[in-house]
């Protein structure tokens, strides 16, 4: 773990953020943990520094792309984990290993909505558990794809582990569009032939709790991003 530094792009995450980095800090050290607060007006970046962590911020948001790549260049260590500031590490193991000795370019881990009433989410009502089963059921599938095809179609924007230097130089290559951010890093390691792996290593997310949030993070988010990267993906 000493070969990792931890990124979170964050805009207006100052109730979340505390949480993460908790969980986070049982592996990485604070002076590890890279914040870049994307234009936050909630005070993001103060509490980032209360905790310790090595805090960069945008004055005017720039976007979740674009403040990622800027983290990336201020990285010293080998390998990144590339995680959201509303992610629970929870018991999960960073398998650095995967990229150090078995020749992996990135790790992609299994990704759930949490099942508890904590931190934003609402996980033990009828839209959570239709979520969590709808996560599982997609990363199972994936999984399957993975074992014929040898690539992992999506690293998650919720968590990811790569190497420091891909990130650099095939950051010039994003578009660096919200929409899909994470699907279009992963299409361009695939499409510049590095090897990404899924590891059955569960971590936690605050996902939409209404139906109202639910429809626009895919109609917002998710689907313009497929949409976007369809000739990637072809």
């Amino acid at each position: 773990l000493s070969l990792v530094t931890a990124v979170i792009a964050c805009r207006n995450g100052a109730d979340v953020l505390p949480g993460t980095i908790a969980g986070l800090a049982r592996l990485i050290p604070p002076e590890r943990i890279l914040i870049v607060d994307d234009g936050s007006t909630d005070g993001t970046a103060e509490v980032a520094r209360r905790l310790g962590c090595d805090v960069h911020r945008f004055e005017r948001s720039k976007g979740k792309a674009s403040a990622v790549n800027y983290a990336v260049h201020r990285v010293r260590t080998p390998l990144v984990l590339l995680l959201d500031d509303d992610t629970r590490i929870g018991a999960a193991r960073i398998p650095t290993s995967l990229i150090t000795e078995s020749g992996f370019d990135a790790v992609a881990f299994r990704v759930l909505p949490d099942r508890r009433h904590r931190d934003g989410a609402h996980g033990g009502n009828f839209l959570g558990h239709l979520q969590r089963y709808e996560y599982a059921k997609s990363m199972e599938i994936g999984k399957r794809f993975h074992d014929v095809s040898q690539s992992v179609s999506c690293v998650s924007g919720a968590i990811g582990l790569f190497r420091a230097s891909d990130l650099q130089a095939l950051h010039h290559q994003h578009t660096c569009v919200f929409q899909g951010e994470d699907l279009q890093r992963t299409m361009l390691h695939l499409l510049n032939g590095r090897r990404i792996v899924f590891a059955n290593e569960p971590v936690w997310t605050v996902a939409p709790s209404r139906w109202g949030d639910w429809f626009r993070q895919r109609l917002v988010g998710w689907y313009p991003g497929i949409y976007h990267q369809a000739m990637n993906m072809i």
